[in-house]
């Protein structure tokens, strides 16, 4: 069972508080979506899981307090798993402020602090995998209501970058190994939920899915970039220091820069 962990009784009832108050700022949305909301319903979905034996895969988790309940839970030997997401690991609070509705998500971006915090868990291997959480909408679910950010749809559209994004900063930035990078994007995932061993991983028997990256090609993301069918993301303005050159799918090339996309991807059923 994946499970977005948090708790709509705590966020209904702050949220009620903030909007019968007219308290509809970033930073009200941001205090309407505590990290408690998100420990107590991970708590509870852990309580579950150790009585009912239900493997348990937590969703988009943002706060290094929880990632510490979920790792005792793995500890004490239940079957439980999270990802976080690259705008986790990139961005804060005041990005948010500073951004708007773009970098409206939930749970909402943390302060500086639980993001280095986020870093070092994942150094340690704490966090299992790093994943979009591509949550896109149109342009105008965005920005209609930008004085009322309880209005705003509340998705981060991201995707496109993902990989960019965690290559430059992990990597480049933070001098992260590109094996240990490759466990949170594409390895742990394809173990987790059952696509391992045709996907993955680069190996005699896999599919031929493989990205090669440009690594000394540095650009700031600008909104003609954008790929998406929405053309608005918190990406917008930020710097990375790789770009995809080619996409392959099962050896075939399904995307180049110079080209595009390269006729038609086709897909199996997972049963």
């Amino acid at each position: 069972m994946a499970l977005h962990a948090e708790s709509e009784a705590i966020t209904q009832e702050l949220t009620r508080e903030k909007c019968s108050n007219g308290q509809v700022t970033v930073r009200d949305y941001v205090e309407s979506r505590p990290p408690l909301a998100e420990r107590e319903a991970v708590s509870r979905a852990l309580l579950y899981a150790e009585e009912t034996g239900c493997p348990l895969h937590f969703v988009n988790i943002s706060h290094p307090g929880t990632v510490e309940m979920i790792e005792r839970a793995k500890q004490s030997g239940l079957d439980v798993t999270l990802e976080t997401c690259p705008h986790y690991l990139l961005f804060t609070e005041d990005d948010f402020e500073r951004i708007g509705p773009s970098a409206k998500c939930a749970p909402p971006l943390q302060n500086d602090q639980a993001k280095e915090q986020l870093w070092e868990q994942l150094r340690n291997g704490k966090i299992d995998m790093i994943t979009p959480d591509h949550s896109p909408c149109p342009s105008f679910m965005k920005f209609d209501h930008p004085d009322n950010m309880f209005e705003v749809w509340g998705g981060i559209s991201g995707g496109q970058f993902s990989l960019e994004a965690m290559v430059t900063e992990a990597h480049l930035n933070r001098n992260i190994p590109l094996p240990q990078i490759a466990r949170y994007l594409p390895t742990n995932p394809a173990k987790r939920f059952g696509l391992y061993p045709h996907k993955g991983a680069i190996s005699a028997g896999f599919d031929a899915d493989l990205v090669l990256l440009d690594m000394n090609l540095e650009r700031t993301v600008e909104q003609e970039d954008l790929l998406s069918k929405h053309p608005h993301s918190l990406y917008i303005g930020h710097t990375l220091k790789c770009a995809v050159q080619m996409t392959l799918s099962r050896g075939k090339v399904v995307y180049d820069r110079k080209h595009g996309f390269q006729g038609e991807c086709s897909g199996e059923m997972v049963r």
